[in-house]
């Protein structure tokens, strides 16, 4: 992570969810050969909200949400951040 994001959160869990945070974006772009650090960026992170802020290149602020499932961390892009998870609704 360069440090604007390394210091977006003290959190010990900051760099597992900034990964799965930057593999949502790189997912979402749909495109190959975006660089994590350049392309892909992490702008805000509320961790204790489970709200994150991403931008792929130099569009859109795309608002992220993240929660906890069990053991895993899911971050998603999509949806009302501020409903519920329903985890009946994934399928695995």
């Amino acid at each position: 992570l360069p440090p604007s994001e390394t210091s977006l959160s003290a959190d010990p869990l900051w760099p597992a969810v900034a990964w799965c945070a930057k593999e949502t974006l790189y997912k979402y772009a749909r495109r190959r050969e975006l660089d994590l650090c350049r392309d892909l960026r992490l702008l805000e992170a509320d961790l204790a909200r489970g709200r994150l802020v991403g931008r792929i290149g130099d569009g859109a602020l795309l608002p992220m949400r993240i929660d906890r499932v069990e053991e895993a961390l899911v971050v998603s892009l999509f949806g009302n951040p501020d409903a519920p998870l329903s985890v009946e609704r994934f399928v695995f």
